[in-house]
């Protein structure tokens, strides 16, 4: 099936944002940042429970610029880009 859409707010962010989707297998969750040149910056492990979906991140000291949050779950990825301030 089609994968649902994951919406991070708010974008841009000032470094905290929330995480929204459907993820239909429960399980690991796992959400990783990736700067502009490709570094892996920081990664949260989750758990999904089959259905609706929803965490917060703090980006924390990260430099403001543009990243690209990475949801792996199962078969299912999303990648979508977020502009911190």
């Amino acid at each position: 099936g089609r994968m649902a859409e994951l919406r991070l707010s708010p974008n841009p962010s000032n470094g905290r944002f929330s995480i929204e989707t459907t993820i239909s297998q429960s399980g690991p969750v796992r959400i990783e940042l990736v700067n502009a040149v490709g570094e892996l910056v920081m990664t949260l492990n989750e758990t999904a429970t089959g259905g609706a979906f929803r965490t917060q991140v703090d980006m924390g000291t990260l430099a403001a610029g543009v990243y690209n949050v990475v949801v792996t779950s199962g078969s299912e990825r999303w990648v979508v880009r977020m502009v911190r301030q």
